[in-house]
């Protein structure tokens, strides 16, 4: 899971939180998930995994975030918010980054946003409007490719 404000372990470097799920693991899976948690940094721009989060800027935390979510090869990635707290070129950019991994990883992405940009990079989007799904026909469609689900 990814949650809005990165919950990372301040005093730890961005490997060792990005593999955290590893200590939790069966032995055997432990140096997977931890090369996974490093080459997820790689490709999230993360080059010093050695370097404590304190000093990262808060893109910076949500990409050590998002290497920390996919490192153990979920099958089902849920994101809370992932862009709140991010400036509009870092959350643009962790969108992207974010899409891009889940596709790759095979992973399905749910994501609660209130990010326009972000969903719209979504193959799927559930508006809830009142605690309820709302009708796809009150939605302003401006992506005629893009399915919009409403689960009764």
């Amino acid at each position: 899971m990814i949650f809005q404000d990165f919950l990372l372990f301040e005093e730890l470097d961005a490997l060792t939180n990005a593999g955290l799920s590893a200590l939790f693991r069966p032995r055997s899976e432990r140096a997977g998930i931890r090369a996974r948690a490093a080459e997820h940094l790689q490709r999230l721009g993360i080059q010093d995994g050695t370097r404590k989060v304190a000093s990262f800027s808060g893109g910076e935390r949500q990409r050590v975030a998002v290497a920390r979510a996919l490192a153990a090869n979920p099958d089902i990635l849920l994101a809370d918010e992932p862009t709140a707290s991010l400036h509009r070129s870092a959350a643009d950019a962790l969108s992207q980054d974010l899409v891009a991994l889940a596709r790759d990883a095979g992973t399905s992405l749910i994501v609660v946003s209130h990010d326009e940009r972000l969903l719209a990079c979504m193959d799927e989007v559930l508006t809830i409007a009142d605690g309820r799904p709302a009708d796809p026909a009150d939605a302003d469609d401006t992506d005629a490719d893009k399915r919009t689900i409403n689960h009764a």
